[in-house]
């Protein structure tokens, strides 16, 4: 073999190896975008399932602020009416007893 076929061949070997290498990155930056796309879309996913379920506890727990809310105003009423059940039934006692503290204490 001749010094020229020789240093052809290494030529073609050295252009070979650079299209090889010059495919190797393109397949190297598509396989990074396509993971960078991958992974936005994972995080696209992960928030979307976070803030659903951020507003299913925020209507559960605005549900149950309204049903205790309803009980509290339902024990208020309750205690207001035995309130004034008390005051109908001692108004006539209580007033006797100031009266007679006024009257007696003159």
């Amino acid at each position: 073999m001749e010094h020229i076929e020789i240093i052809n061949r290494i030529i073609e070997s050295e252009h070979q190896a650079q299209n090889i290498l010059s495919h190797a990155q393109v397949r190297r930056e598509e396989s990074a975008d396509k993971l960078r796309e991958e992974l936005d879309e994972m995080h696209k996913g992960y928030r979307t399932r976070a803030e659903t379920r951020i507003q299913k506890v925020a209507e559960q727990e605005k549900r149950a602020a309204v049903e205790q809310i309803a009980q509290l105003e339902a024990q208020l009423a309750a205690d207001l009416d035995r309130f004034e059940e008390i005051f109908a039934n001692e108004r006539k006692a209580w007033l006797d007893r100031l009266f007679a503290a006024v009257v007696v204490d003159d």
